[in-house]
């Protein structure tokens, strides 16, 4: 009887255990910090150190972060997309880092670009 009790009680936790690992975790805000760092590693050598897509030279290699119309102006999801998938647009492609990043750090990436590049909001 206390075998089967015990047992009932251990099939029990393992199968509410299996249900909790197989849910997604939720996407939580992206955090600065660490969006940083994967900028830096993977994104400033086309965008640049300073979200301004120009070389020293002037060259430009990538989207302009800084830039009141620039990509920045988009809504997140847009460019999570982007991220995720990459584009090809007017100065070349972006790649997709899909596959590279997981689900939580493009959020990160893009709370940096918007608390580091963002201009200032425009006045009337």
């Amino acid at each position: 009887m206390v075998k089967a009790s015990l047992l009932t009680i251990a099939i029990t936790a393992l199968i509410a255990g299996l249900a909790a690992c197989s849910k997604d975790e939720p996407i939580k805000p992206g955090d600065p910090v660490a969006g940083k760092k994967i900028y830096n590693a993977y994104c400033a050598a086309c965008h640049q150190a300073d979200g301004t897509g120009k070389t020293a030279s002037g060259v430009r290699l990538a989207a302009d972060y800084t830039l009141a119309d620039g990509p920045l102006s988009r809504p997140d999801n847009e460019l999570i997309k982007i991220i995720i998938a990459g584009k090809v647009g007017d100065i070349g492609s972006m790649p997709a880092w899909r596959g590279v990043l997981g689900k939580q750090e493009p959020r990160d990436v893009l709370a940096h670009l918007r608390t580091s590049f963002a201009p200032p909001p425009q006045g009337d």
